[in-house]
């Protein structure tokens, strides 16, 4: 699709559709750089190439104290997700 406003041609790009399986609500496991082993975590928003999480449980205790400091929410990248629950 073409518009025209003046003397120039704009073309409209129609967004991409995205290729993951991720979803608003599933519970997964995930890799977080910040974080030494997996964490647990429910999907709440999803973005381009990442999605916006809240920390259920992390699967190391070391890990616990890195939690509260984020407040239980925390971005990670498609990639970065592992199995469904």
């Amino acid at each position: 699709m073409e518009q025209v406003i003046g003397n120039a041609k704009y073309q409209y790009n129609h967004p991409r559709k995205r290729k993951t399986k991720i979803q608003v609500g599933q519970i997964r496991w995930a890799n977080h750089p910040l974080f030494k082993d997996l964490i647990r975590v429910e999907v709440l928003k999803l973005y381009d190439n990442s999605a916006m999480v809240k920390i259920i449980v992390c699967k190391n205790a070391i890990d616990d104290a890195k939690q509260l400091e984020l407040r239980d929410f925390t971005i990670v990248r498609y990639k970065d997700f592992s199995r469904e629950l």
